[in-house]
Formats: structure tokens, C-alpha cells, sequence
């Protein structure tokens, strides 16, 4: 794998810096999983993980989906 270190790629790498930011994007390979669900696997608060996954949205490392649940609406 090639990365082009320059200033347009420093999102990628504040993102990977990150190792509960590793841990997510390796949880997520295996499987589809809401805040929620994460955030209970990592012992975090639903706030916390929601700011991991907006620096991993915006490194481009992951895309969400908001969609029906229970309780209203999860991303």
C-alpha cells in the first residue's frame, strides 16, 4: 500500500492514530454495529464513540447509514 504523506492526508493519519479508532475500524470489518453497540464492546460512552466515528467519516475511513431502530432513529 502506497500513502502520499502531505498535508491533504493528515485527517487519515490523526485518525489512525487513534488506537480505539483501530479498534472500531477492525469491529467493523467483521460486522455491521450501531453507536450503541460499540460503545458497550468498548466499555465507552455513546458520546465518545460518536466523536470517533465523525474523525474516521472524515478521514474517509468510514461511511454510516442512519436507520429505523427500537427507540428511534441509529446511526
Amino acid at each position: 500500500m502506497e500513502i502520499k504523506v502531505s498535508q491533504e492526508n493528515l485527517p487519515l493519519f490523526v485518525a489512525l492514530a487513534s488506537d480505539t479508532r483501530i479498534r472500531m475500524v477492525e469491529m467493523l470489518s467483521r460486522e455491521n454495529l450501531n453507536i450503541r453497540e460499540m460503545a458497550q464492546r468498548l466499555n465507552l460512552s455513546s458520546a465518545i464513540v460518536t466523536k470517533h466515528v465523525q474523525q474516521l467519516e472524515e478521514a474517509g475511513i468510514l461511511r454510516t447509514e442512519v436507520t429505523a431502530g427500537k427507540r428511534g432513529m441509529q446511526k
